[in-house]
């Protein structure tokens, strides 16, 4: 549900972010989008949409710009935009502007027992388990390849309101937002490098 990950996100603070949102209506030169709260509407134009899209589908988009009068978030559709947007340090900014996707700069803050502390966007930390290592298979000497103060990149994964928890990915599919192979290819990966024989 797309107002699960919206939160009490003013239109000022979605300015940084990715977003999901569902189509409630089609017009002749675009979509306009519910985020489930009344305080503002979305805009996604036709031009450089691929695939068809019918009235409650769900779409994902980068924030273009907004129309503070008119109460309207004007999106862009473009995947290799999306996957590269970072989201922005803003003075003052609070945990309710965080959005699940959102791509960050981050440090390594400590190194733990089943994953990382990072801190970003200046006010904020979050919580790397060991599965979303920037290796998706980590070795027994991970913690090695992690130092403090080391810069990264990665996605916020969720925010959990009551305890303010906050989850981060550095999993490179996720990070660069494109499919991972597919699992039957990883496997023999992995069997190729430990056995020694070759994938063309």
């Amino acid at each position: 549900r797309p107002w699960a990950t919206i939160g009490n996100c003013s239109a000022t603070g979605l300015l940084i972010a990715v977003l999901a949102a569902y189509v409630k209506s089609i017009e002749d030169h675009g979509f306009i989008l519910h985020f489930g709260v009344p305080s503002f509407t979305g805009f996604l134009p036709k031009e450089g949409w691929n695939g068809e899209v019918r009235i409650g589908q769900h779409v994902q988009g980068l924030v273009k710009s907004i129309d503070k009068v008119r109460k309207v978030v004007y999106f862009s559709s473009d995947s290799d935009t999306m996957s590269k947007s970072v989201t922005k340090d803003l003075k003052g900014m609070s945990i309710d502007l965080l959005v699940p996707g959102m791509m960050v700069n981050a440090r390594v803050k400590s190194i733990l027992e089943n994953g990382v502390m990072l801190s970003f966007l200046t006010y904020f930390t979050g919580t790397v388990d060991m599965f979303h290592l920037q290796n998706i298979y980590p070795a027994a000497n991970w913690k090695d390849k992690y130092i403090e103060s080391q810069k990264v990149v990665c996605r916020i994964l969720f925010i959990d309101p009551s305890s303010r928890a906050v989850g981060l990915t550095l999993n490179p599919h996720l990070v660069q937002n494109r499919a991972p192979p597919s699992v039957s290819l990883v496997v023999l990966n992995c069997y190729s490098s430990k056995f020694g024989f070759y994938i063309p």
